[in-house]
């Protein structure tokens, strides 16, 4: 397959190719090396059934599973075109904030259409407004959430602990074995909220061909100067109106690898 994707480069105009993999797991303690951060994938086991996940957990993450639910957030599931589109009211509106462009709402649409009941979209409600909204993907034995959001001004009320607390009991109704965070870099804030929920770190292992083969070692190129530009390319997206952000955005966001 990797000798196939080579072949297809000169075909797609593309100068690399990337492969990404999850390899062993790893101790925490670890948060750099070779001059740079390091990536891990962060997995947690699920038990039989929610109630011993919730058992699980430490006593200070269920009383913030528990805070949420006090201070008036519920939680329901998006179905069809409408659960897109508040799924996507809260996650463009967040990626402004990060100073990113976000996908075209057409992609999750294409995603929903592809996966069918394996898509859920979860929806965290406060009052009338949708304040959390995100996105797993049901594969056997494993339930994936590459994508959440929360609006930042109802961050207090920690809609983002009730969001993921029920998604991980959807997985457990699925007989799912493992919930897949996604990627984090270590001791990071979002590698340190996803490893209360039990999620464990794996590294990841980035292996980079050209059109000749494996170009072993990678490394570390020196920062770029769309590295050295990127916190004011971020401050002047966050400044744009939502609706020109919105629109442009995605035509950029094909362009941009993460």
């Amino acid at each position: 397959m990797i000798e196939e994707a080579i072949g297809l480069l000169p075909e797609l105009g593309a100068r690399k190719l990337e492969l990404r993999r999850a390899g062993e797991s790893m101790v925490d303690s670890v948060t750099h090396e070779s001059g740079g951060a390091v990536k891990v994938s962060m997995l947690a086991g699920l038990p039989d059934s929610a109630e011993a996940l919730f058992e699980g957990f430490k006593a200070k993450l269920r009383s913030q599973i528990r805070k949420a639910e006090k201070n008036g957030l519920s939680f329901e599931l998006g179905e069809g075109a409408v659960g897109v589109e508040h799924f996507y009211k809260v996650f463009a509106r967040n990626m402004k904030r990060l100073g990113s462009p976000v996908h075209d709402r057409r992609w999750f649409e294409a995603i929903q259409a592809l996966y069918g009941k394996q898509a859920v979209i979860g929806l965290v409600r406060y009052d009338e407004r949708i304040v959390g909204a995100g996105l797993i993907l049901i594969h056997p034995h494993r339930v994936s959430i590459p994508w959440a959001s929360t609006l930042a001004e109802y961050n207090h009320l920690a809609p983002n602990m009730l969001l993921y607390w029920e998604l991980m009991k959807v997985a457990c109704t699925h007989n799912a074995k493992l919930f897949d965070f996604g990627r984090s870099t270590m001791g990071e804030g979002t590698f340190r909220f996803k490893k209360q929920w039990g999620a464990e770190p794996r590294r990841l292992s980035w292996d980079e061909y050209n059109r000749t083969g494996l170009v072993n070692p990678v490394t570390p190129a020196k920062p770029s100067l769309m590295s050295r530009l990127r916190p004011w390319v971020e401050s002047g997206w966050q400044a744009l109106p939502d609706p020109i952000a919105n629109r442009v955005g995605p035509k950029l966001r094909r362009y941009i690898s993460l």
